[in-house]
């Protein structure tokens, strides 16, 4: 993400980067292949998205959050360039990427799960997508992020609080 930053910035300035490293497999090292396996309404206003797939274990080492990818009508999958940096069809800015947070992650074999919870809204790009959403459906994840070194461990849960104001 930094190296594709930087890119943006060096040739909007006229400059040509030429990046130095492996490239990689063309697939982006922040993003994570996974699958739908469940979508469950949980009550009137939100829906259980559950995804399961081997990239998903990276999502115990660190980081609470992801983002969403929901890409153009019929658009493929970000991919890396020979310079490492991710090109998106249709333009970066053709694709939502809503950040949102685990609610599950659950690395027990045969293959690591994670669960996130959607405001179900009139008009809401993710509420629309995940009325239509079916087990089996490829979806990509951008992450992990937020939080990173926060000790988590089995039986514990996280909370949120609203700060008092006076």
């Amino acid at each position: 993400m930094l190296r594709d930053y930087l890119t943006e910035e060096l040739q909007a300035a006229g400059l040509r980067p030429l990046w130095q490293g492996p490239p990689g497999d063309g697939w982006p090292a922040s993003h994570a292949r996974t699958r739908v396996v469940a979508v469950q309404r949980l009550s009137p206003a939100y829906r259980r998205v559950t995804l399961a797939g081997a990239d998903l274990a990276r999502f115990d080492a660190g980081g609470l959050h992801f983002r969403l990818l929901l890409g153009p009508a019929g658009a493929d999958w970000p991919r890396t360039d020979g310079n490492g940096v991710t090109q998106w069809p249709g333009g970066a800015a053709a694709w939502h990427r809503p950040v949102y947070t685990i609610r599950h992650l659950d690395l027990t074999p045969p293959e690591p799960q994670l669960a996130f919870d959607v405001f179900v809204h009139a008009g809401g790009r993710v509420t629309d997508w995940t009325a239509t959403l079916r087990p089996g459906t490829d979806v990509v994840l951008a992450g992990p992020g937020g939080d990173r070194g926060r000790v988590r461990r089995p039986g514990t849960a996280l909370s949120a609080t609203r700060p008092r104001c006076r």
